[in-house]
């Protein structure tokens, strides 16, 4: 339980800003080019390959196409282009029900 809440609690740092916050927050750097979708998502994957070995939490994961989306979000942001709220925020989805 220790190491779950760890994985939760723990806040990881890119380029000064924590990836672990409200998405609002991260959409905000996102808009305002201080970070991009691609950082965030290639962050997210990279905590994940640190910590999957002990949780065992996911059954699948879309790396290819996560990087893919995040590169297509990042290309919307530089044209200045509207974005639905979520666009370019790492999630994690349960996709499976005991």
């Amino acid at each position: 339980m220790d190491e779950i809440f760890n994985y939760l609690s723990n806040i990881f740092i890119l380029n000064g800003f924590s990836l672990f916050m409200i998405g609002s927050s991260s959409r905000d750097y996102l808009l305002n080019k201080e970070i991009s979708a691609v950082e965030l998502a290639n962050a997210a994957f990279e905590r994940i390959d640190n910590l999957e070995g002990k949780l065992g939490a996911f059954n699948s994961l879309t790396k290819e196409t996560a990087l893919e989306t995040a590169k297509k979000v990042d290309e919307k942001i530089a044209k200045g282009e509207e974005l639905p709220l979520l666009a370019g925020i790492p999630l994690a989805l349960k996709d499976n029900m005991n």
